[in-house]
């Protein structure tokens, strides 16, 4: 093999790996500069997900990748119902061993209510497995009736294995009592950001 053909040959795989990793990028993060690759944060939107099953009890939210909400949106939640923030497929086989950092701004009508939270796989018939569940419940104590940010986090158990249709959800739920729950999903200062999920390789 002479010189021009083995440059050639390295060009074409650079190309290749640049094609194969396209769709890679728009989930695991977006390169900046030359050769840093961020990692991605998903930010909860109010907007509703037309998905089906359409229940009292269960309620489907749009999970953006990359994408700050354009809209203020503030999504009610009864405790013992479930509020499911799901992306669009993903187009990936599988997702990089990962902590999610989840940051919720929420409110609630009394002092000391636990919201709980699961990041989820769901397929395309809308079965959901889970992902990794933070250990302990969000306790809402101080500033209860008043919008902030509440944060937890989680670890997945290894590289999580995907189909190209698999979505990315969270699920919020209360504890089965009577609480009630605000979650608003928009930007609202740089100082205190939006509710999001920020993933992070391990």
């Amino acid at each position: 093999m002479n010189k021009k053909t083995a440059i050639v040959s390295i060009l074409f795989g650079i190309l290749l790996i640049g094609i194969v990793s396209a769709s890679f990028l728009t989930y695991f993060g977006k390169i900046t500069g030359s050769v840093e690759v961020k990692a991605p944060v998903f930010y909860l939107d109010g907007s509703v997900v037309p998905i089906p099953p359409n229940t009292p009890n269960l309620a489907y939210r749009y999970l953006s990748a990359n994408e700050v909400p354009d809209e203020e949106n503030v999504t009610y939640l009864f405790d013992g119902n479930r509020l499911i923030y799901v992306s669009e497929p993903l187009g990936l086989d599988y997702f990089y061993d990962s902590a999610f950092n989840i940051k919720i701004r929420v409110k609630t009508n009394e002092e000391g209510n636990l919201l709980q939270l699961r990041i989820t796989k769901i397929d395309k018939n809308m079965v959901e497995s889970e992902i990794c569940e933070p250990v302990n419940p969000i306790n809402i104590s101080s500033w209860y009736d008043e919008f902030r940010i509440r944060e937890t986090s989680c670890l997945s158990n290894g590289e999580i294995i995907l189909n190209p249709t698999d979505r990315i959800g969270l699920e919020i739920r209360g504890i089965g009592g009577t609480a009630e729950y605000w979650i608003k999903t928009a930007y609202e200062s740089s100082s205190t950001g939006s509710s999001r999920i920020e993933v992070s390789a391990i």
